[in-house]
């Protein structure tokens, strides 16, 4: 998509006033079977103990990317299909363009640029009293759309708004764009191989969580020696990594990863050892999600600090 694409071009299109009614757990497991050789989340869940890792329960539990996102919760909404990013973010600031997306690096462009792309799926809702910034869920009604609900009032810090946003349109691209293979298991971040037997999800699934979980690690090592970021933006760096993504990298690495490469540059850090090596992560969880090789399934990869630069598998 061009950069032009970010002008805004029509006013945002009302739909009906009528919350939809927000899928639970059981809810979309009952919806959609799984293709020959997939698995529901409910068998996967006895599938742990093969794979040795307790903590892929929770990860299959979650039917969200916010655990708490309630079903049929009766709130007053307002229904808006945006047709670009640029219409929705001048909303969200109460009216006029916060920042120019043209103006900011080319990875946080392609995801303003992969974001505006499934807004015709998502229905953006203002609701007040969330309860938090933002949160992404889908439509129990077929053919699957999506909703997003924010709540511009929530907290003061406007860039992390901003930000929000983009990690839940980012959700929404993820449960669009990377290949389950009939796995039920809305918004997971990894890709599946196809004609998996059921025995065989569950560690693939713990191997692929493995990658992800030493490049976090990774992460967390050059946020703290980066001396140059300036101490509160290192806090809120080490918080969403450590305390959101660390513990549910299968739903939150690329959409965590988007938010604080999006927050550093809103707070006018661009630049330095923690934004090349998010930027690092982001370029190759994004061209995982976004490109379907020939030869077989893009798996989780390493994305090594020391990496050098003509180790191009490293990222």
């Amino acid at each position: 998509m061009e950069d032009a694409s970010f002008e805004a071009r029509s006013r945002p299109v009302a739909r009906s006033s009528q919350s939809p009614e927000l899928g639970s757990c059981s809810d979309r497991a009952q919806r959609a079977e799984p293709s020959s050789g997939g698995a529901m989340p409910e068998r996967l869940l006895g599938l742990q103990r093969s794979a040795g890792n307790g903590a892929v329960s929770g990860m299959l539990a979650r039917s969200s990317p916010d655990a708490f996102l309630a079903a049929d919760r009766p709130v007053p909404v307002q229904r808006v299909i945006y047709p670009t990013v640029n219409a929705l973010l001048s909303v969200a600031a109460g009216g006029g363009l916060p920042f120019q997306i043209n103006t900011l690096s080319s990875e946080l462009r392609a995801l303003w640029s992969e974001a505006e792309s499934v807004l015709p799926l998502t229905d953006v809702r203002i609701t007040a009293g969330l309860g938090r910034v933002a949160q992404a869920g889908v439509n129990n009604n077929p053919p699957p759309t999506y909703v997003l609900d924010y709540d511009p009032h929530h907290q003061p810090d406007q860039n992390f708004l901003y930000s929000s946003i983009l990690h839940e349109l980012v959700h929404v691209s993820t449960d669009m764009r990377y290949r389950k293979n009939g796995v039920i298991y809305p918004f997971l971040n990894l890709n599946l191989p196809p004609g998996l037997g059921a025995a065989a999800v569950g560690p693939e699934l713990v191997a692929q969580q493995q990658v992800l979980d030493q490049n976090i690690q990774d992460a967390i090592a050059v946020v703290n020696a980066d001396g140059a970021l300036p101490a509160a933006l290192h806090a809120h760096v080490l918080d969403r990594l450590q305390n959101y993504a660390g513990p549910m990298p299968d739903v939150h690495y690329d959409t965590v990863l988007a938010d604080v490469l999006s927050y550093m540059e809103l707070n006018n850090v661009n630049t330095g050892p923690t934004f090349r090596f998010v930027s690092r992560m982001l370029r190759e969880c994004r061209d995982r999600r976004s490109v379907e090789p020939w030869w077989g399934t893009k798996r989780a990869r390493r994305v090594e600090r020391g990496a050098a630069s003509w180790q191009v598998w490293k990222w």
